[in-house]
């Protein structure tokens, strides 16, 4: 059947424009698999993108990042990242957390040769705006439930925004890694309420074990700086391990080894699930 329909396509190609060619490719397998059909000998590229079913305050946004796409080619790999990564955030930001957009429908406005320009219309459900009902915590006792709050910035009554909330989460998460859960993991699950427009949150933390401070390695420095860089380290072995800990001891370091010269370091961190422990890697280089 899939070479019955490249078939069909590629005649209508070949009255349409005798350069055209037409490629497929299967992905998957089963029952789920995709065919995805592709021209070359063209390009087809997008002009001006409109946004149907947009309301008057959403759409100055819309447009305006439309710019972003505006003399690109038109293939679901520039539309589908660009919808998901760019356009779904001016609705989620704002509360409207049910929003989604449509298939791309494109029209063409010019048809040479070697390009096809096309306008695109991105049709848009916004659906209701909700407010923050209340956040509620479960599980976790490393910190208590008051210094979890001091980092959500969702007040109850107000419209959700769901970018921060999620950048709060995974401060949240960081947050049990200063006490060696390393592996913590913080899910929240949201429940609607559609006949009061709100949601409700809760927040499920499950801690993980409680990871160590394991072998301490340097890389790059001579063996005078790394007695120097050993003396400034001040997490040993065997003590409760903090996440955080080493971003913030090789930024110190580079600003005191730069006085020599320009410095660079990355960390490395190997985890042993087994002895529950972390080892770390601190690679330093200088730039001629």
């Amino acid at each position: 059947m899939t070479d019955q329909i490249a078939d069909l396509l590629s005649v209508m190609l070949a009255q349409k424009n005798p350069q055209l060619h037409l490629d497929y490719l299967r992905s998957g397998t089963g029952a789920n698999h995709a065919i995805v059909f592709s021209v070359s000998g063209t390009e087809i590229k997008i002009g001006r993108v409109e946004y149907p079913g947009a309301s008057a305050a959403h759409l100055p946004a819309l447009t305006a990042l439309s710019k972003k796409i505006e003399g690109a080619d038109f293939q679901s790999s520039t539309l589908s990242p660009f919808i998901k990564l760019d356009l779904l955030p001016i609705y989620r930001k704002d509360g409207y957390l049910k929003a989604t957009f449509g298939e791309p429908v494109a029209e063409v406005v010019s048809d040479k040769p070697d390009e096809t320009d096309v306008n695109v219309k991105l049709p848009v459900q916004e659906g209701e705006q909700y407010t923050l009902d209340k956040i509620a915590f479960k599980g976790g006792s490393a910190f208590p439930e008051q210094k979890l709050r001091t980092l959500i910035h969702s007040e109850p009554g107000k419209p959700v925004n769901e970018i921060q909330l999620k950048n709060d989460l995974e401060l949240l998460r960081r947050l049990y890694g200063t006490r060696g859960h390393v592996k913590a993991v913080v899910e929240p699950e949201a429940e609607f309420n559609d006949a009061q427009r709100t949601v409700t949150y809760e927040v499920t933390i499950n801690e993980g074990n409680v990871y160590k401070m394991g072998e301490l390695v340097f890389e790059g420095l001579d063996d005078k700086l790394t007695a120097r860089m050993r003396e400034a380290w001040k997490l040993p072995e065997g003590e409760t391990y903090d996440s955080t800990y080493p971003q913030q001891f090789v930024k110190q370091a580079v600003l005191d080894l730069s006085k020599d010269g320009r410095w660079t370091a990355a960390v490395h961190e190997s985890v042993d699930d087994k002895d529950s422990t972390v080892d770390v890697n601190l690679a330093f280089s200088k730039s001629q």
